[in-house]
């Protein structure tokens, strides 16, 4: 089952061998804006064989929050005035013993930084949450809605050639045929490029405003028209590691032949020397730091004086969740001297149990709440049990017996799977067996994963960068 490294590479050869990189449709390197998309429908379609469908439920709420962000001036970015950085944190929140929303990627250095600032937030499943620890908070609500009507007014149309169609459908052809998938590539591709003329402007004009000498970015393939408009107006970008890079990431995972070609940003703060190499960036090595991962050690310190539990933590995630839960319902028919605790993701808590009906009469704690401290859970657990989430290595980083199951996402663990440090089991009765095993598990060198003192370094390297910047 854990075929992805497999998959990755046969999408790998499918883009050198088609040349995708240097596709262009009305000029534009569509493929770009689209293979996130498409590796992750594939991944997704692999593992549950399920087609996702936009219910009308959820086209209304998107018309609602477009109509509300139209008038809340409060937060509308057009109004900040100039600064000298923007922060485009993390498409999530963690309720902290604070009262307070944190975004965890930049938060806990914010109160260091010198420069005047603005903190740009993306909307987090058509919500914000608050109250907010970051300070100086605007949203880019508004620029998703203009972009929403200049598609509905017609100002976003892409016009395809006959040649440019026969091309997108080639590469439908081509993935079908390797991979035994149907996915409608000429319609992503539109739908990218929409999005692309509709955002792109609006960014343009906002920083054209805003002014900034520096842009510091969380997930960079869910801001390419930001990105993109750096680019054109040459201010420096840095992308703060948000979770897991593997060699099998379409975000941060490259062939050579898009090499310092794609829009990426120039610079890539990770949480220590371990991911500096662990995937084929599209930038020189040398743009791509270790910093440390300043929540984590934060959270590593406030429980470190928890008591441990005989308590097995399930990690779920949203596109691998069917896997992940009916595996924690068969562990829990064994008779184990554990609790066992169902950690949902953030997308999963509204519908778990549409999702996985049979989580809900299991012998199986679900953690249900968006406020539920998954550090609080990691600090009092003393096993762990996942695929490929970044909450695996920081339950690593808290010394916990780590078992990942064979499904899709796994491979991005194959370097400490070759180490032994984590288990890789396929059944449950397998990770029994291990379970009860006296032999206890090395410690895996967290230093080399998370380098300490991230706020320092953060702050540091932030500052250098501006400095130079102002010289240029």
């Amino acid at each position: 089952m854990s075929d992805l490294k497999e998959h990755y590479l046969k999408f790998l050869q499918l883009e050198e061998e088609l040349g995708l990189f240097e596709k262009r449709i009305a000029g534009i390197p569509y493929w770009e804006l689209s293979r996130v998309e498409v590796f992750l429908t594939l991944f997704e379609r692999k593992v549950s064989g399920i087609q996702k469908k936009t219910s009308r439920f959820k086209d209304l709420t998107k018309l609602l929050f477009y109509f509300k962000s139209l008038f809340n001036l409060r937060k509308n970015p057009f109004f900040c005035g100039e600064r000298e950085i923007i922060f485009s944190g993390g498409q999530r929140r963690v309720l902290t013993e604070d009262g307070k929303w944190w975004d965890i990627h930049v938060d806990p250095f914010l109160h260091r930084v010198d420069q005047t600032y603005m903190s740009l937030e993306y909307p987090i499943d058509l919500e914000h949450y608050g109250p907010a620890k970051t300070s100086n908070l605007y949203h880019f609500d508004v620029l998703l809605t203009l972009g929403f009507l200049r598609q509905k007014l017609g100002l976003t149309r892409v016009s395809i050639s006959a040649d440019e169609m026969y091309a997108l459908r080639q590469i439908r052809t081509e993935i079908e045929k390797r991979f035994e998938i149907n996915l409608d590539i000429p319609k992503i591709v539109r739908k990218r490029l929409q999005e692309r003329q509709s955002l792109l402007p609006l960014c343009l004009k906002l920083l054209k405003r805003v002014k900034p000498k520096l842009v510091v970015m969380v997930t960079n393939y869910a801001r390419k028209s930001l990105v993109e408009a750096c680019k054109i107006l040459k201010i420096p970008t840095v992308e703060i590691q948000h979770g897991v890079i593997s060699a099998y990431h379409p975000g941060y995972s490259f062939p050579k032949s898009a090499f310092n070609k794609v829009d990426f940003p120039d610079y890539l703060l990770v949480f220590g020397d371990y991911w500096k190499s662990i995937a084929d960036y599209p930038i020189d090595t040398g743009r791509v730091i270790s910093a440390g991962y300043p929540y984590l050690e934060r959270k590593i310190k406030q429980y470190a004086q928890s008591k441990r539990k005989k308590q097995i933590l399930f990690i779920s995630q949203s596109r691998i969740g069917i896997p992940i839960s009916k595996f924690a319902v068969e562990l829990s028919k064994h008779n184990l001297d554990y609790k066992i605790v169902y950690k949902l993701h953030p997308r999963e808590v509204s519908d778990w149990r549409i999702r996985y009906p049979w989580l809900v009469d299991a012998n199986v704690e679900v953690i249900d709440t968006l406020g539920t401290d998954l550090y609080r859970l990691l600090g009092e657990s003393m096993v762990q049990v996942g695929v490929s989430s970044t909450a695996i290595y920081e339950g690593l980083a808290y010394g916990l017996k780590t078992f990942l199951i064979d499904v899709l996402g796994v491979d991005y663990f194959d370097p400490l799977i070759k180490t032994k440090l984590v288990h890789k089991v396929s059944t449950a009765e397998e990770m029994v067996k291990l379970l009860t095993d006296d032999d206890k598990q090395d410690v895996v060198d967290s230093q080399s994963l998370f380098l300490p003192n991230g706020v320092e370094h953060t702050v540091q390297f932030l500052r250098t960068l501006y400095e130079e910047s102002t010289k240029s």
